[in-house]
């Protein structure tokens, strides 16, 4: 009889786009496209077959932020896997039941629109996506350390070129290049990419406060004053948020607010 210790965990093996690992990792702060200096985090998506990797930094780990590095990273593999394996994040599980995990209802829409399976991994059991963790900590080890950007441009642009460069390179575990692994085995076992672009639009729905606005992110935006104290829907999308009467007229649209908060958006005429 064989003793296992506590500490050992399994290795995981897969087949050729069968799976993908999905997480964050913290990266310090960083200049964004403002050239203002702010909390990043690098985003990382690996195929787990051929450990093909997908890199992009971000400022913010909200659920657009996560669908969107998703919708570019199935773009760079032209195809998506069966399954993304991902940590219990607030941007994709909002219960962390292993049997019947409930995903935040967006994440969720982005699934179904190109046919993936999402599968949380046990609370408390990183190692279930121990090769996305694996490309977090390599990217933190091995780009990232020692080195300061002078601009966001100067950071994206040497990220991408690191990024294909170790995807070129022998894979300690594999003993391949997982660029070669990828066109040769898995490529063509990834799902064909959906012919109509993800919908990144969102609704909502808010009941308009006294001040005529109403709360979206923590920002606020007016409604006409007649509206006070009703239900109104809204349509957030990446650049705007458009508010519908219960009626499906619409009633006010304003420039989205990202990267801030606390901040009003407010139409003087909205007041009489």
């Amino acid at each position: 009889k064989h003793k296992i210790k506590d500490n050992s965990c399994i290795r995981f093996h897969t087949a050729p786009g069968e799976e993908a690992q999905v997480d964050f990792g913290d990266i310090g702060w960083q200049y964004d496209i403002r050239g203002k200096k702010v909390k990043a985090y690098v985003f990382n998506m690996r195929l787990s077959y051929s450990r093909l990797d997908y890199y992009e930094v971000v400022f913010q780990q909200s659920v657009q932020t996560w669908i969107e590095c998703h919708i570019n990273a199935f773009n760079y593999f032209a195809g998506s896997p069966e399954v993304i394996k991902l940590d219990n994040l607030k941007a994709g599980v909002i219960d962390a039941n292993y049997y019947e995990p409930v995903f935040q209802k967006e994440y969720k829409r982005l699934a179904d629109h190109y046919d993936v399976l999402l599968a949380p991994c046990r609370v408390y059991q990183p190692q279930e996506k121990g090769k996305v963790e694996s490309g977090i900590k390599y990217d933190k080890n091995n780009f990232f350390a020692g080195r300061k950007f002078s601009s966001y441009e100067e950071l994206t642009t040497a990220l991408y070129r690191w990024q294909e460069t170790v995807n070129l390179r022998t894979h300690g575990t594999t003993k391949k290049v997982p660029r070669a692994l990828f066109e040769q085995e898995e490529s063509s076992c990834l799902r064909s990419l959906p012919r109509e672009a993800f919908d990144l639009s969102s609704w909502h729905n808010r009941k308009v406060a006294k001040d005529c606005h109403i709360t979206i992110e923590n920002n606020y935006y007016s409604v006409p004053a007649k509206y006070i104290a009703c239900e109104v829907l809204i349509q957030l999308s990446p650049k705007l948020v458009q508010i519908f009467s219960m009626q499906n007229e619409m009633i006010a649209r304003h420039e989205r607010i990202n990267n801030n908060k606390g901040i009003f958006t407010t139409n003087p005429a909205h007041y009489g």
